[in-house]
C-alpha cells in the first residue's frame, strides 16, 4: 500500500491505498500520537476490521464491516479492557445483545 497524500493529515490521519486501488486502510491518531481508529476498505467502502482505541492504547471498539455495513459481533470495552457491551449486526441493522459500534468516522470516509 502507498500513502494517499490528499486523504492524509500530518499528525492526525494516514490513508493508504493498494496499487490496484481496490483496498485501502485509514488510521487516525489521538492528539498525543497514539492510534485512535484503524479502518479497512474495499471498493471504496468500509470493509473488514474496524478497531478503535482508548487514549491508553486499550481497544475501545471492534467489529467488522461488509460493503459499508456493520455485520457480525461487535464488542465495546472500557479503558481497562473490560467488556462493556456486545452486540450483533446483520446488514447494518442491530439484531441482538446491546447496541454497540456508534457510527465510526470511517463509515463516512470514501476511498
Amino acid at each position: 500500500m502507498e500513502k494517499v497524500e490528499a486523504a492524509s493529515v500530518v499528525g492526525k490521519e494516514v490513508a493508504c491505498k493498494s496499487a490496484d486501488g481496490l483496498t485501502a486502510r485509514w488510521s487516525t491518531f489521538h492528539p498525543d500520537g497514539m492510534r485512535w481508529q484503524v479502518c479497512a476498505y474495499e471498493g471504496g467502502q468500509a470493509h473488514g476490521q474496524l478497531t478503535i482505541f482508548h487514549k491508553n492504547g486499550q481497544v475501545f471498539l471492534e467489529g467488522i464491516y461488509r460493503g459499508g455495513q456493520k455485520v457480525g459481533k461487535w464488542t465495546q470495552r472500557d479503558a481497562d479492557g473490560g467488556i462493556v457491551a456486545k452486540g450483533e449486526y446483520r446488514d447494518g441493522t442491530f439484531i441482538a445483545g446491546a447496541p454497540v459500534g456508534m457510527q465510526a468516522t470511517c463509515e463516512n470516509k470514501k476511498f
